[in-house]
């Protein structure tokens, strides 16, 4: 890679600088996102300061061109950017060449492709970037190049013999023959160069080199363009004409028209414009039928699934195996660019397939059925041969395919079967030659096709979408609504066909800006919006899902009611038991409806038995449900789903909580199977996962005919956020139910959720908020008579004053004590546990004692760790109290090792600062100060402003003298 500026030469140092200009030049005059050039020069493993690294390596890079203003290489809000103009980047002006030869090669205009081909093959300097062997982002476009060079090589040289100068060309195809032994058309050119310069047995002799080197190399024969050309200069009827006349153009087709038409694979002459077709004898050419070209025209603008493009292509483009065919299966759901992706690597490898390129849709999924491979073969036998056109073909299926394997036996084809149903539609088709190849594309994954590379296409990630916008309504565009290009490209989902939808409602709007369409497209319209013409997301959809709906298979009808039925929640992450719970379905069958779904690209299976759907399909989902399902029906969904989680939850906080009195149970049998808790770490680890799914389930109660659940669900969370959630998200979800349980006048509902919030307040370390939620709590449940509920209430005020006003805390913790001994409840650790910290701030150090240490006993019998290290670190404290300093720090210590190992991080932070405080007796001020530091700090990171200002009143009272000895210590 070498850099002029008209003058001279500008180095550019540095492997990683010269990644980076590589990169911006093969994408040259497009933006480049600073996340993808880290990924390019870091090879996925980019620094911390990444964004900032790139910024540097930029900078460097102007230095290095001279580009003091920044308008060679300029930063836009999608990345960077280098302009190019025309004739600057010799890569660009290699492909001008090039599509000038092709121009002049449709045009038979052979004195242009020999000048043009001629132009682009003095640009070669050898392999391109051959000093940065490890960049990935060239390596498609370096294979392309190099086979583009070759067709130009094969270009001039048959425009040279077609002009009559074979004799100047023999001696340079007899080297590109030994350097490309396996190109037969450098093998087909210099048998008719020889052919036309009367060299006979020369041109038999290459033929004989030709054949020996396909049989020995690939078994395999030569096409049978290379076998009429044998054929002709073994059985010459007049000497060969050394100037044949110029071909005509096509019949129709203007130079002009050329130049702007997508090139069919005719246009290249070692397939569809077969040298043997001139000269092979005097007045009369061999009739040898055009390979057939029938391929889609490949896409205008194709960006992105590099990856995925490579993958086919060099695996279309491998030495054949013994006899197995080269088959690569594309899948993926309605509207993901399956066929897009097809097309494009059909088109890149087509020159490996000189003797034809096959393309028919199977429709699949669509309105009527799917054909069959019956209808199918007849198809692919009259476009191989178009005299079969008309002609009666065997009635029997399998005898259509054997003619197939026949007429593929001796050529080199590549076919495309696009939008297949299933397996068994297309194995029939399939050839039988490891010289052939097939891409097969399907809403279903294929698995049970043999030896088949299986390409599965996801949604494109953000950088590939925004470029595919800018491409289709320009970067201007774009890049002056960052904030409505984002909000397009996250309600088009990744989904490229409704990228081309909006690119398409915004070609016929110029006047809008994005943000405009981006609002269209929020909400329950989407769907609505993402369609224009024939085109439409929720068009796409609707034949997988009819495909299952009118299916004469019970399996498949069942996983469309599932599709349906799951639509209700399209947001969720479905793991078996919760969808199980939502269709009513035993999980055995629920689990292969799922996986069934999966299959046929409805749902996504992110994780091994977990599901969810992809955005676009979720809402089609939903709609489906809601006109195709009763209101009943619907209500019943939500109900057994919102039953599931409140019992599943439950179990979790038992779990993470053991011994723990729960005062709102769930009392109903869970509609499926619940999650088996083999302790804390298990439970925890559900919550966390499932916490978002709690909130929706808390929303969706309000609409139900159970609002009570939005609540129970809610209380359940409070072992979850005090063993584990210090952020407001718990209190939110609490908030949302205490408004639910307001609008339908449940008084019990509100009595719980304001203490439930009080209680999270109170973890939080905001008290005066606390210290209002529950006396509004307090206030309900004695209006309402309810005991149970207003005893569970004085518990917790009593531990909210536990901490400054001691003689409250120990009169709530009395009150409610009593209230237990009345009603014959048996003693609790809870109980204990709070009286035992009530007089602790009341310095009854021995009456505290007495409590924790019975709490502590019964907490161990329920292995329940986290209020085991609580009670530690309050016994630690009344142990120091009494002056037992060595049995107060062993206790802390415990305690503080179990909170972190629990992750409870608000515990471990007050267990830091009580061990401080033990320390300070001591007279131990450096080691005090370490506890009260680190405290401090894990406070802040927290948002837990009662501990930070604990701690810094401790270090606080470390005096000025006290500290000059810890510092001696």
């Amino acid at each position: 890679m070498t850099v002029h500026d008209g003058a001279m030469e500008r180095v550019v140092k540095g492997e990683r600088l010269r990644s980076l200009l590589a990169v911006l030049l093969l994408r040259a005059n497009q933006p480049v996102s600073t996340d993808r050039l880290q990924d390019v020069l870091w090879h996925d493993a980019p620094p911390s300061s990444g964004t900032a690294a790139v910024r540097n390596l930029v900078a460097r890079l102007r230095r290095a061109l001279s580009d003091d203003t920044a308008t060679r290489l300029t930063a836009t809000p999608l990345g960077y950017q280098l302009h190019v103009a025309v004739g600057e980047l010799d890569g660009q002006v290699f492909d001008d060449h090039l599509d000038l030869a092709r121009a002049a090669l449709l045009a038979g205009d052979w004195e242009g492709v020999n000048h043009e081909a001629s132009a682009a093959l003095a640009l070669w300097r050898g392999a391109p970037l051959p000093e940065l062997p490890e960049l990935n982002e060239a390596r498609a476009l370096c294979q392309r190049w190099h086979e583009a060079r070759l067709q130009a090589m094969e270009w001039r040289l048959d425009a040279h013999i077609r002009l009559g100068r074979s004799a100047g060309v023999i001696p340079e195809l007899t080297q590109l023959v030994d350097e490309h032994p396996l190109r037969e058309t450098f093998h087909h050119l210099l048998m008719l160069a020889l052919h036309q310069e009367g060299h006979r047995g020369q041109a038999l002799a290459a033929y004989r080199h030709l054949h020996a080197t396909l049989r020995d190399e690939l078994g395999i024969e030569p096409s049978s363009a290379a076998q009429k050309l044998h054929q002709g200069v073994l059985r010459p009827t007049t000497p060969p004409d050394p100037h044949p006349a110029r071909p005509q153009a096509p019949r129709g087709e203007t130079t002009r028209q050329a130049q702007t038409t997508a090139v069919p694979a005719t246009a290249a002459p070692s397939s569809a414009i077969p040298p043997s077709t001139l000269a092979a004898t005097a007045g009369q050419s061999p009739a040898v039928p055009s390979p057939a070209a029938h391929l889609p025209a490949a896409a205008a603008e194709f960006i992105g699934r590099e990856h995925e493009l490579n993958s086919l292509v060099e695996h279309l483009c491998a030495p054949p195996g013994e006899g197995s065919p080269r088959v690569a299966v594309v899948s993926g759901m309605g509207g993901i660019g399956k066929t897009v992706l097809a097309v494009q690597a059909a088109h890149r490898v087509k020159t490996r397939f000189p003797d034809g390129q096959l393309y028919m849709d199977l429709r699949g999924f669509g309105p009527g059925a799917p054909r069959t491979a019956h209808d199918v073969l007849a198809g692919l036998l009259t476009l191989l041969s178009p005299d079969l056109r008309g002609r009666p073909l065997p009635d029997d299926t399998d005898d259509r395919a054997s003619l197939l394997r026949g007429a593929l036996a001796a050529r080199r084809v590549l076919v495309v079967l696009d939008n297949v149903r299933d397996a068994a539609q297309i194995l029939p088709l399939l050839p039988g030659q490891s010289h052939c190849a097939t891409i097969v594309t399907s809403r279903n994954t294929l698995t049970a096709v043999p030896g088949a590379l299986q390409v599965h296409l996801e949604p494109l990630d953000v950088e590939e979408q925004r470029s595919l916008l800018a491409a289709s309504c320009g970067a201007e565009r774009v890049e002056s609504d960052p904030d409505g290009a984002l909000r397009v490209l996250a309600a088009c989902a990744g989904l490229p066909l409704a990228l081309r939808i909006a690119a398409a409602r915004l070609a016929a709007r110029p006047s809008w800006p994005l943000s405009v369409l981006a609002q269209q497209m929020e909400g329950s319209r989407r769907l609505g919006a993402l369609s224009v013409g024939h085109l439409g997301v929720r068009a796409s959809l609707t034949p997988s899902y009819l495909a299952l709906r009118d299916s004469p298979h019970l399996v498949e009808r069942t996983a469309a009611r599932m599709f349906r039925l799951l639509g209700l929640w399209p947001g969720m992450m479905f793991g078996v038991a919760s969808a199980s719970a939502a269709a009513n379905l035993p999980t055995v069958g629920a689990s292969d409806v799922l996986e069934l779904l999966v299959d046929v690209q409805l749902l996504q299976s992110p994780e091994p038995l977990r599901y969810r759907f992809h955005d676009l399909v979720g809402e089609f989902a939903a709609e489906r449900a809601q006109d195709e399902e009763s209101a009943e029906t619907r209500e019943g969904v939500r109900t057994r789903l919102m039953l599931w989680y409140a019992a599943a939850l439950q179990a979790a906080s038992a779990a993470m909580t053991p011994g723990q009195r729960n005062s709102a149970p769930i009392t109903e049998d869970p509609p499926a199977p619940l999650p088996a808790f083999d302790g804390y770490e298990q439970a925890l680890t559900w919550c966390t996962r499932e916490f978002s799914h709690l909130t929706q389930v808390i929303g969706q109660a309000s609409c139900s005919n159970r609002p009570d659940l939005a609540w129970r669900i809610a209380a359940q969370l409070a072992g979850y956020a005090s063993s584990h959630w210090w952020t407001g998200e718990a209190e939110k979800c609490m908030r949302q139910a205490l408004t639910i349980a307001q609008e339908h006048g449940d008084h019990l509902g509100q009595a719980k959720m304001l203490e439930t919030i009080g209680h999270s307040q109170r973890l939080a370390g905001r008290l005066q908020q606390a210290q209002e939620s529950l006396g509004a709590a307090l206030a309900i449940a004695e209006e309402e008579g309810d005991d149970e509920a207003a005893t569970s209430v004085l518990w917790n005020l009593a531990s909210l004053h536990q901490n400054q006003r001691g003689a409250l805390a120990v009169e709530y913790a009395t009150r409610a004590f009593a209230r237990e001994q009345v009603t014959g409840n048996p003693d609790t650790p809870s109980m204990h546990s709070i009286m035992g910290a009530a007089l602790l701030t009341t310095a009854d150090f021995r009456g505290a004692e007495f409590h924790l240490r019975h709490a502590l006993a019964l907490w161990r019998r329920h292995n329940n760790l986290n209020n085991v290290a609580l009670v530690l670190s309050q016994l630690g404290e009344a142990l120091a109290g009494l002056d037992h300093s060595n049995d107060a720090l062993t206790a802390l210590q415990e305690a503080t090792d179990v909170q972190q190992r629990l992750g409870n991080v608000a515990h471990a932070a007050h267990c830091l600062i009580i061990t401080g405080r033990v320390h300070l007796r001591l007279q131990a001020l450096k080691q005090a100060r370490t506890c009260f530091k680190q405290a401090i700090t894990i406070a802040r990171e927290h948002d837990l402003p009662d501990l930070i200002r604990q701690g810094l009143q401790a270090l606080d009272n470390i005096s000025e003298p006290n500290r000059e000895t810890a510092s001696g210590r």
